[in-house]
Formats: C-alpha cells, structure tokens, sequence
C-alpha cells in the first residue's frame, strides 16, 4: 500500500512539471495540493526502518526542491510584466495602478 501511495506520489510530481512546463500554473497549484495530502499519507505510514521507502520519499523531497528556485524566478518574471501593464495609459493618463506583493 505505501509502495503505491509512493508510484502514485511519483507521478502526481510528474504531472506538476509538466505542468509547470507548459506554464498551466493555476492547474499545477492545485496537482500540488494533491500531491501534499498524499505525501501527509505517505509520513503517516512511514516507517523509520523502511529505508527503501525513506529513499524513495527523500527522492521525492529532492526533486520538488528543484522545481521551487524555477518557481520562484517565474514568480518573478510575471510580477515584472504586471507591473509594467500597471501604469495603463488612457488619454494620455493613467487610468490604474496595480501593487503587486
């Protein structure tokens, strides 16, 4: 059963980079969230003597790590273009500003 829960927890994380590849953040947000109950599962079966499955769950662990500099650097990119779209001209004015956090 854990070994399942651990293949299925293996392809919800392949199903987030692809995700995030084609840039489809809002479904890859919610695949994450998925992906994290089924990790609370997976500690909650764990067994410290299970090394097998200590290693897949560190693999695990350690992939995601990498997506999260990515991340972070689109997150930043994305704030970059919508604050350059905040100052709307409108009549030689602007008509909005956005701050974005």
């Amino acid at each position: 059963m854990l070994a399942d829960h651990l293949q299925q927890a293996k392809l919800l994380l392949e199903q987030i980079k692809q995700l995030i590849a084609s840039e489809d953040y809002h479904q890859a947000t919610s695949v994450v969230s998925d992906w994290q109950k089924l990790l609370q599962h997976v500690f909650s079966q764990l067994e410290p003597s299970d090394k097998y499955s200590l290693q897949q769950v560190q693999r695990l662990s350690d992939d995601f790590a990498v997506l999260l500099p990515a991340l972070q650097q689109e997150h930043t990119k994305i704030k970059h273009s919508i604050s350059q779209i905040a100052a709307v001209k409108s009549d030689n004015k602007i008509s909005k500003t956005y701050q974005i956090d």
